[in-house]
């Protein structure tokens, strides 16, 4: 965290990081249109949605549940979950970064208000 505090950034530019989500909104959705085609299994899975903090642990075990069974594998019990896979999904020992790391990007607040939505996401809703 002291490298991050001493390192100078310039802040972002909306447009760029706008054009950027959009460019890979693109990519992701011509991949799964590939993939459709052809006729090959896939199962969207976005890390928001997995580790959601504000999910229950019931939530949890429903999405690691079609996870195992997409991948062919016997779905588990809550009291399995709870024993053995609980703390993967505890926000608070695997969260990659927290609001306070975001909010040291320079322009992260303009970031927030002009590109942040309900379909790319909010840091800090």
């Amino acid at each position: 965290m002291r490298r991050l505090i001493k390192t100078h950034f310039d802040p972002l530019n909306v447009e760029t990081v706008r054009r950027q989500i959009k460019a890979d909104q693109a990519a992701i959705n011509k991949h799964i249109e590939i993939l459709q085609t052809n006729d090959i299994r896939t199962k969207i899975l976005y890390y928001e949605t997995l580790f959601d903090d504000a999910a229950s642990e019931c939530d949890h075990l429903l999405s690691l549940n079609a996870v195992f069974s997409f991948c062919g594998y016997s779905e588990i019990t809550l009291s399995t979950f709870i024993e053995k896979c609980s703390v993967y999904f505890d926000f608070r020992l695997n969260r990659w970064a927290s609001s306070d790391v975001y909010r040291r990007i320079p322009g992260i607040c303009e970031i927030e208000k002009h590109v942040g939505s309900d379909e790319t996401g909010w840091l800090f809703r």
